[in-house]
């Protein structure tokens, strides 16, 4: 394939076009780049290839005849090709067209700049016109590498057939995910049917991937996609498990809700923070006049964190998130722990943080190493469950300070800050805290499970 390209800034392209893959097809002969300064066919001693428009207004506007005499040399220049002007106004690149483009011998592409090209240059001499999105741009250049990377992948012996049968956009459905090693990081691990060696599952498993994201992200591809019944059935119950979330909020244009499991006021206001950026409305079970009572009988975090998420969840109709958190103190070989809240009988935050100094009294600084951990759940209405963890290090001081914060938040000593965190202002808090670490690390599962 041969590619020319009409420019003011040539230079532009040096590095897009001279590394990675389409440097590569280049350098294999695969496809042949061309770069034309427009200013070339401007015959004035300054070389002007612009001027006011008619009528006044802001800007300037490609002439007509240089633009015009370089468009005509570069057709004559090798075979016959449609001349394409990079313009807001064309038709969107999507995946077909591209395939469309590839499979033509040659391209002239003509980037735009300023206010646009002279009508008249679109009438005579552009074939098609094409825009990369809803948005403008200072000239057609960046629009032109990115038309010519998406075309020059699909070119034969550039990219392996079998990776690019299973990109986004090829089916008309968005790609699954990806994991390599290691099997853990920061908490979150590799599905396991990945490590199952399982061929068939695998396969099934990304396929269900794709059509999950793509019913959550872009339901409008799925209008040309080619799905099996049995695929369908399961993009039906996703859409149960997820109606109200995803489709029916998403086509009124409201955000989704997600419901915090939990009336405490300090928590709400982290939570709100911490999620400050997650296009969605947070709802707590008072707002939804929800009296749910979940016993925490689990032995872990994460066990009470999935209770308290599912029961939510499951009695509000709601993507809800819960969390399990409490404090570990060495000296206590990690209690109070899950037991945090409620630590010795006692119902009062202050006398139970009260008991846990009177135990500690008298131990030098090397034995009051402690951390609090906290695990957050996030269920669906269907059940279905992802957690994160988040751990924050520090210190039992001797002493409480501050008065911000609840639970042992006054008698937690962050030796990096020299405060307790009672001390810190909230979006210093939220910035280390346990809940604030996993907090951060949920946002992209809820983005994924509220389709946003």
């Amino acid at each position: 394939m041969r590619i020319d390209i009409l420019t003011l800034f040539p230079e532009m392209f040096a590095g897009p076009l001279g590394e990675s893959i389409v440097g590569r097809a280049a350098r294999e002969g695969r496809v042949e780049i061309l770069l034309h300064n427009i200013r070339d066919w401007a015959h004035d001693r300054h070389r002007t290839v612009d001027d006011y428009p008619y009528g006044g207004g802001a800007g300037m506007v490609l002439k007509a005849e240089p633009l015009g005499a370089a468009i005509e040399a570069v057709r004559r220049m090798g075979r016959p090709a449609p001349v394409i002007l990079l313009t807001p106004q064309g038709r969107l690149l999507r995946q077909p067209l591209v395939e469309e483009l590839a499979g033509r011998p040659r391209l002239i592409l003509v980037c735009g700049h300023y206010e646009g090209v002279d009508e008249r240059v679109r009438l005579l001499h552009v074939d098609e016109e094409v825009s990369i999105g809803d948005y403008v741009l200072t000239g057609g250049e960046v629009p032109a590498m990115v038309l010519v990377d998406a075309v020059v992948r699909l070119l034969p012996g550039v990219i392996e057939g079998a990776s690019l049968e299973q990109e986004s956009h090829h089916s008309n459905l968005l790609e699954h995910p990806h994991y390599t090693r290691p099997a853990t990081y920061h908490g979150l691990t590799v599905p396991p049917v990945l490590l199952s060696g399982h061929h068939a599952e695998i396969v099934r498993w990304r396929r269900h991937q794709s059509l999950r994201r793509t019913l959550l992200r872009r339901p409008d591809l799925l209008e040309e996609a080619a799905i099996t019944p049995e695929e369908r059935a399961f993009l039906e119950e996703l859409r149960r498990e997820v109606g109200l979330q995803g489709t029916a909020q998403q086509a009124s244009s409201a955000p989704p809700r997600l419901l915090l499991a939990t009336n405490n006021p300090g928590k709400v206001r982290e939570y709100r923070e911490i999620l400050r950026d997650l296009p969605a409305t947070l709802v707590t079970p008072a707002d939804l006049g929800l009296d749910l009572q979940v016993e925490e009988t689990g032995q872990t975090y994460t066990e009470n964190a999935i209770l308290k998420a599912r029961a939510y969840a499951q009695a509000a109709g709601l993507v809800a998130l819960a969390d399990d958190s409490g404090l570990e103190v060495d000296a206590l070989e990690g209690a109070p722990g899950p037991r945090s809240a409620r630590y010795g009988g006692q119902r009062n935050s202050r006398t139970r943080y009260q008991l846990l100094l009177k135990q500690m009294e008298g131990l030098p600084e090397a034995r009051r190493g402690a951390r609090f951990r906290c695990v957050i759940a996030i269920a669906t209405p269907a059940g279905r469950v992802y957690t994160t963890e988040g751990v924050c290090p520090g210190r039992i001081a001797r002493e409480p300070r501050g008065s911000g914060g609840f639970g042992y938040d006054p008698i937690f000593w962050l030796p990096g800050q020299g405060k307790t965190m009672a001390e810190l202002d909230p979006e210093e808090k939220n910035r280390i805290s346990h809940r604030g670490r996993a907090g951060r690390k949920a946002i992209p599962l809820l983005r994924e499970v509220l389709g946003v």
